[in-house]
């Protein structure tokens, strides 16, 4: 039994692990090889995970952690929200309307979609003008693409970037 817990920790031979965890650690990877250069040194990351808990966001905040000179100081900045409605259907949706949420997401640096829905996607199609984009989400994420705070748009990044071999 001892064995079977250890191999269960280590590789969870037995339990699967909630592949929201492993989508973080890439968007933290991603995040940190884009920080500085077509991210802010600190960016904020907005995680669309329509309809689901919000255990992403707690994920996200884990992989951000870092230190320096000794005190706390995350790699980047994850917004409490994952999910919004005009009409919640759980807890965990937050309630906005159309342009509260465009005025939420104008606010990342870089967006991290896992679940969508028609109306996010008709939302983000206000930030995106690129419909090969929009298209292709959840798989791929989105960075900002301009700096006019008055006028925020966004465009399509891989989430993955394929190292040589």
């Amino acid at each position: 039994q001892l064995h079977n817990s250890v191999l269960d920790t280590t590789a969870r031979a037995y339990q699967k692990l909630d592949p929201r965890i492993d989508e973080m650690r890439t968007a933290a990877k991603r995040i940190g090889g884009l920080s500085g250069s077509a991210l802010p040194r600190k960016p904020k990351l907005v995680i669309l995970s329509q309809g689901q808990d919000a255990a992403v966001v707690d994920y996200a905040q884990f992989f951000a952690i870092g230190y320096r000179d000794g005190k706390r100081d995350p790699h980047f900045t994850v917004s409490g929200a994952a999910s919004w409605s005009p009409k919640p259907v759980n807890l965990w949706q937050r309630k906005a309307s159309d342009d509260e949420v465009v005025q939420q997401l104008s606010k990342a640096d870089i967006i991290w979609p896992t679940h969508l829905d028609p109306w996010l996607l008709k939302i983000l199609n206000r930030l995106v003008s690129d419909t090969s984009c929009l298209k292709a989400l959840p798989n791929k994420a989105l960075i900002r693409d301009t700096t006019d705070r008055n006028f925020v748009q966004f465009k399509c990044i891989e989430k993955q970037v394929s190292v040589p071999d």
